[in-house]
C-alpha cells in the first residue's frame, strides 16, 4: 500500500482539466500508519508533538539499570536511573520500601514516641518488690531484679518513756503495772518482736517483786507469756525477771527485762508489764519509779523507764 492516496485518479479516456490535476495533489491524503521510524527525522518528534492524552505506556520507556533504582535528576537535569542509597536500601517489585539497619537514629524520633511496647523485654519479671537487689547496665537498664532475704533485719522499733511515780503494788499474782505498755503493728506474720523493758522500781526494806509480760493480740484477750508460775515451789515469785531484796525504803532498783515473742500476726500486738510481790512474809509492796519512801527531800529520788518493741524479720 502506498504511503499517499491521491486525490484524483486518472482513467482510460479521462479528460484533464485543471481541477482535477489540482485534486490530485491538493487532496492527496497520507495513508495511516504510513510514516514509521525510518521516515522521522532525528528530534524532529519535540514535547509539542505529543498530546497531553497520549497516555504513553511505561513499557515504551527505557528500561532502567537494574529491579528498585529510580529516576532522578542529574547535574545535567536528565532523568538517570540510580540505586537507593542512605536510610532507604530497596524498593521491591511490590513497592515496599526497606529501611536499612541503624538508621533510625535519635534525631530521627519524636519526643515521647517511644512507648512501653517498643521497648524489649529484659529478664525481669514484671511485678512489685519491696526489698530488692537489682542490676542496671550502662544504658539505665533495670536487667535483673530479685527479693533479698531479710531475715535478722530490723523493720521497725517502737519506743516509750514511762514517767512519773507509780501507785503502790502489793499483789502477790501477776497484775499489770498502769502505764507500762507498748503497741507494734507486725509488717510481717514471719517476724519476732524482741520485747525490751527497763524497770526502775523502789520496794521497803527486804521486799522483792518478779515480772512478767502479758502480749494481747488484735482483739483478743491478754495472755501471760513466757513463765510466770514457779517450778519449784510455791514460796517463791517467778517471772521473765525479777528485782531482789530492797536493802532500804530509799533505794531504787533498775532491772532489765528482756523477751523475744513469736506473735505470727500482722495485727496490732500490745505488750504489757505484770508484777508480783513476795508475799511469803507478809505484806510487801512495788513501786514504779519511785523509792517506797517517796519522801520530798534531798535524798529520794525519782527514776524512769523505758518499754522498747523492736520487729526483726524471720
Amino acid at each position: 500500500m502506498p504511503d499517499i492516496t491521491k486525490g484524483h485518479s486518472f482513467s482510460s479516456g479521462d479528460s484533464c482539466t485543471a481541477a482535477k490535476l489540482n485534486s490530485l495533489v491538493d487532496d492527496a491524503v497520507i495513508n495511516d500508519d504510513a510514516i514509521g521510524a525510518d521516515k522521522l527525522a532525528a528530534n524532529a518528534v519535540t514535547n509539542a508533538k505529543v498530546s497531553s492524552s497520549a497516555a504513553i505506556a511505561h513499557s515504551k520507556l527505557a528500561d532502567l539499570g537494574a529491579a528498585g533504582e529510580l529516576l532522578v535528576g542529574n547535574t545535567d537535569k536528565v532523568a538517570t536511573s540510580v540505586a537507593l542509597s542512605g536510610d532507604i536500601t530497596t524498593v521491591s517489585a511490590a513497592g515496599l520500601v526497606t529501611i536499612a539497619d541503624d538508621a533510625i537514629t535519635t534525631a530521627k524520633i519524636l519526643d515521647d514516641n517511644v512507648t512501653a511496647d517498643k521497648l524489649a523485654n529484659t529478664a525481669v519479671t514484671a511485678g512489685s518488690y519491696t526489698n530488692t537487689s537489682l542490676t542496671v547496665d550502662a544504658q539505665g537498664r533495670l536487667t535483673a531484679a530479685s527479693e533479698k532475704s531479710r531475715t535478722g533485719e530490723v523493720l521497725q522499733i517502737v519506743y516509750a518513756d514511762i514517767t512519773g511515780a507509780g501507785s503502790e503494788i502489793t499483789s502477790g499474782t501477776m497484775v499489770d503495772v498502769t502505764g507500762f505498755t507498748a503497741t507494734i503493728t507486725p509488717t510481717s506474720a514471719a517476724s519476732t518482736i524482741l520485747v525490751q523493758c527497763m524497770i526502775t522500781a523502789g520496794a521497803a526494806s527486804g521486799n522483792a517483786a518478779a515480772y512478767g509480760l502479758t502480749e494481747k493480740i488484735g482483739s483478743g484477750s491478754a495472755v501471760q507469756i513466757g513463765s510466770a508460775t514457779d517450778p519449784g515451789g510455791d514460796s517463791r515469785r517467778y517471772g521473765l525477771a525479777a528485782m531482789g531484796q530492797s536493802p532500804g525504803s530509799q533505794t531504787l532498783a533498775t532491772t532489765l527485762l528482756q523477751y523475744k515473742a513469736s506473735p505470727a500476726t500482722t495485727s496490732a500486738t500490745v505488750y504489757q508489764l505484770t508484777v508480783s510481790c513476795r508475799t511469803n512474809a507478809g505484806s510487801h509492796s512495788f513501786y514504779l519509779n519511785r523509792p517506797s519512801s517517796n519522801d520530798d527531800d534531798d535524798v529520794s529520788v525519782i527514776g524512769a523507764s523505758t518499754i522498747t518493741l523492736t520487729e526483726v524479720a524471720g
